[in-house]
């Protein structure tokens, strides 16, 4: 058979699971009974749609201003301004801050070039 099992195995298989399975299920006779009407139940529920928390910045969600911001560098210290406006902190201090961490590991790194690697 080569490890693969025949069409008449996995027919057994199915059926053996079947019969395994729920019993009140397979009474004769078996209705589910009605779940009645759940619409206050629903109604108690918090909806999805909304949110919860007041976006950062709202003009985002929409994708408008995005396409003018070319890089995620320019995006961050932006979210960073405005974050720094929400906690009362100085918002240009705050991006001078990020763009130190930010651009910091270039003091610490040096281009490989191929010339290098080959020798």
């Amino acid at each position: 058979m080569s490890g693969k099992m025949s069409a008449a195995w996995w027919r057994g298989y199915r059926q053996r699971r079947r019969l395994a399975g729920n019993t009140v299920r397979r009474r004769a006779g078996y209705v589910r009974p009605p779940r009645g009407d759940r619409s206050a139940e629903y109604a108690l529920r918090r909806s999805l749609g909304v949110p919860t928390v007041p976006l950062l910045l709202p003009h985002l969600q929409q994708g408008r201003r995005l396409a003018f911001w070319e890089d995620e560098l320019r995006l961050d210290l932006h979210q960073e301004a405005e974050l720094a406006v929400l906690e009362g902190r100085d918002p240009a201090a705050a991006v001078a801050a990020y763009r130190a961490r930010e651009i910091s590991w270039l003091a610490h790194t040096a281009p490989l070039f191929s010339e290098a690697i080959a020798a």
